[in-house]
């Protein structure tokens, strides 16, 4: 348990530098964002080579915060800034890549289920991240419909199905 609590330390420390700070200017979420960023960078390449396990929604997670540090550091601030702009759902476009890419690779499916459920969980897993997708563009008016609730529905559903598959 403790291992795979590292996957989340960037978001944890992201949305607890926003929380304390409050950014009203390019500059301050430019820092939350690099600072996130890079501990996800750290995080990435260390949970691998340890063989602590990576659930799709940490790993787009990361990998959002990861490639917006490398686009600030290498020049390209504006994917920075239209993350920002976009906020939850350029999250959740991560979160999707993340899940495609990584079932079609990966033997296990969404999380280390039984082989004759991966195809199952990994296409639910999907269409729950979709969906959250969907829900953080369609609700953009609304900071709580479009960004708390997306991602807390995402890590519902990702637990339901965990919770379902310890049945079978």
């Amino acid at each position: 348990m403790l291992k795979t609590t590292l996957n989340w330390i960037p978001l944890s420390l992201f949305v607890l530098l926003i929380c304390l700070n409050q950014p009203s200017d390019r500059f301050q979420w430019d820092m939350i964002f690099l600072l996130s960023g890079l501990v996800a960078l750290l995080t990435l390449p260390f949970t691998t080579l340890a063989g602590i396990p990576q659930d799709r929604i940490s790993l787009g997670i990361n990998l959002f915060f990861s490639s917006s540090t490398v686009a600030f550091l290498i020049g390209f601030p504006e994917i920075t800034h239209w993350y920002q702009e976009q906020r939850v759902t350029a999250l959740m476009l991560w979160v999707v890549g993340s899940c495609i890419v990584t079932g079609l690779i990966t033997k296990q499916g969404c999380f280390d289920v039984d082989v004759n459920h991966r195809k199952l969980k990994s296409c639910l897993l999907v269409g729950a991240a979709v969906a959250s997708l969907t829900a953080s563009w369609w609700f953009r008016p609304s900071v709580f419909l479009s960004e708390v609730m997306p991602l807390i529905s995402l890590l519902i559903c990702r637990q339901l199905l965990v919770f379902f598959d310890s049945w079978a």
